[in-house]
């Protein structure tokens, strides 16, 4: 067991100096840093809880709800057409597909009934 957890320890040590993950860390944190970026992800949040508030009161089709779908999918299209946040956004996606891949070959055969390797 303790060469697993070397093991694990090797793989986090090697994400936490992957070029994708600090790229992230660079982007997330110049988004952080920038008043705009910062300003439409508080007004996207507001306008995500009013959605979800029109969502408990009223029927989902109603005209309350479908407005407050609309607010919120402008606030997001708002927020999202910032270079920083389109940067960090992309960054995000290198490293979820790394995230991905890692996630298949440790527990792809955990998920293949019959396999050999889990016998």
């Amino acid at each position: 067991m303790e060469k697993v957890y070397s093991l694990c320890e090797e793989l986090s040590n090697a994400l936490k100096n992957d070029k994708r993950v600090v790229d992230l860390s660079i982007k997330e944190k110049l988004m952080e840093e920038n008043e705009e970026a910062m300003r439409l992800s508080y007004n996207k949040d507001l306008k995500e809880i009013a959605y979800n508030d029109a969502l408990k009161h009223f029927s989902k089709d109603s005209k309350e709800v479908k407005k407050a779908q609309r607010d919120l999918f402008l606030a997001k299209k708002e927020l999202e057409s910032l270079q920083v946040v389109k940067d960090y956004l992309k960054a995000y996606k290198k490293v979820r597909e790394l995230y991905d891949e890692i996630n298949n070959i440790l527990f792809s055969s955990l998920s293949n009934k019959g396999n050999k390797a889990c016998e």
